[in-house]
């Protein structure tokens, strides 16, 4: 997902190097080498996106479309199905919370919590019995929506899941990083008046006009 003509070819690597070695680097900083340059690698990806140019977020609003509902008629509506959303419900059952009040008029930081939480707690839970059935009780892990859907959508290998997760999700360009996908200290250098991000963004033949013209005439 993150490969392009120029990850697949050799003029990623080739313009990493050009940086590395001719970029003009801001008075004082040392050089780079050329993994510093690159998105796809720990040295150089930017760590707030890690190196993807853009952020996904989400609210209260995408995650319980139907605030009427409660947690058990399924208010979180990007909750899993089956099991494992029966799990979390009964997680948060155990934890104290109320599974049959209107999500509307649970209390706002109990909300806050319930979608947006980095806790993971682990209670026992105690399963409704059912008819022919025998269900002994076990240690459940919480995680929180904006948690499942994040984790889902960023490393689910499941196609289906991973589109089912971005429905509840926004995309905007990083803050940080402001799409270039690196890190400050990449983006800082520059070659012919522009950053490698920049750079990497021209079509082809521009691209051989601007490195060209910076060589003094001749075609890179």
């Amino acid at each position: 997902s993150r490969s392009s003509v120029g990850t697949v070819t050799t003029l990623s690597n080739s313009l990493r190097m050009l940086f590395s070695r001719a970029g003009d680097y801001p008075e004082g900083v040392p050089r780079l080498d050329s993994d510093a340059f690159s998105p796809n690698t720990a040295a150089g990806a930017c760590p707030e996106c890690h190196g993807l140019g853009r952020v996904h977020r989400t609210d209260e609003e995408l995650l319980v479309p139907d605030p009427s509902l409660s947690i058990r008629e399924g208010a979180i509506a990007a909750w899993p199905g089956a099991w494992q959303g029966k799990n979390l419900r009964d997680v948060l059952d155990a934890l104290g919370y109320d599974v049959d009040r209107p999500w509307r008029e649970l209390a706002r930081r109990d909300r806050e919590w319930i979608l947006f939480t980095d806790e993971q707690p682990v209670v026992t839970v105690h399963p409704v019995r059912e008819a022919g059935r025998i269900q002994r009780p076990y240690q459940g892990t919480y995680a929180s929506a904006r948690r499942y859907v994040l984790h889902t959508y960023a490393d689910s290998k499941s196609q289906t899941l991973r589109a089912r997760a971005e429905r509840f999700l926004t995309s905007a360009p990083c803050p940080s990083c402001g799409g270039g996908r690196l890190r400050p200290q990449a983006l800082a250098v520059t070659f012919a008046g522009r950053t490698i991000a920049e750079l990497s963004a021209l079509p082809l033949t521009v691209l051989a006009g601007v490195l060209g013209s910076a060589d003094g005439g001749e075609t890179a």
